[in-house]
């Protein structure tokens, strides 16, 4: 397993979204790779300072995005980013994002 860094330089004050987006920063910045399993529950709850059912609702957004997959009694593993859905996803979050940049500014 890759060992992961907190980033503290977001600044939402909700845990399970910041927690979301410094997994997704990760994933897709390739610190994590297709196929590799993130820490158990436990160790990224702790590593984040939050409790279980916060760090939950983080990998659900997660899953849902399709940027991991959860197996119970397997943990959750990268999802592979070849895929064409996963490519069109990170347009769409890029396009977000400069959106977003642009509503700030």
């Amino acid at each position: 397993m890759t060992k992961i860094e907190k980033d503290n330089s977001t600044k939402n004050p909700n845990i399970a979204q910041q927690i979301f987006e410094d997994l997704q920063k990760h994933i897709l910045g390739g610190q994590l790779s297709a196929g590799e399993r993130l820490l158990g529950e436990r160790e990224l709850a702790a590593k984040y300072g939050t409790n279980r059912n916060t760090l939950r609702e983080a990998v659900r957004k997660l899953e849902q995005a399709r940027l991991v997959s959860v197996r119970h009694g397997r943990g959750v593993t990268v999802a592979d980013f070849r895929d064409g859905k996963i490519r069109s996803f990170r347009t769409y979050f890029d396009d977000l994002t400069l959106i977003a940049q642009m509503v700030d500014a």
